[in-house]
């Protein structure tokens, strides 16, 4: 299941909606009636679901990138996408380093 998707049934369970009903320029407090306890709720299903935490992200912060369901999708996306990039980075800037001096 994609991004999209999965995001799509949280909000749904969480709010007890048809993901049909969910639009991604929705809002999650004003559109979907989303209250503080369902949006935490939500929060800890994405962290669930994507095996990710947020505990690094401030709160404001937070309040911000999950304000739609698009700022949701937009922000697991980069998120997963970091995770994949950053160990891959760990393994390559050492190679390059070793491999630099060959090249010259």
């Amino acid at each position: 299941m994609d991004i999209e998707k999965q995001v799509l049934q949280i909000i749904a369970s969480a709010l007890r909606l048809s993901p049909d009903q969910i639009r991604p320029e929705a809002l999650l407090r004003e559109d979907l009636g989303a209250s503080s306890l369902d949006r935490y709720t939500i929060l800890v299903d994405v962290e669930d679901a994507f095996g990710i935490t947020l505990d690094d992200v401030p709160e404001d912060e937070l309040e911000q990138k999950f304000s739609t369901v698009s700022d949701i999708i937009a922000f697991l996306s980069e998120r997963l996408a970091d995770r994949i990039t950053e160990p891959l980075n760990r393994i390559t800037e050492p190679l390059n380093r070793i491999t630099e001096p060959l090249k010259g």
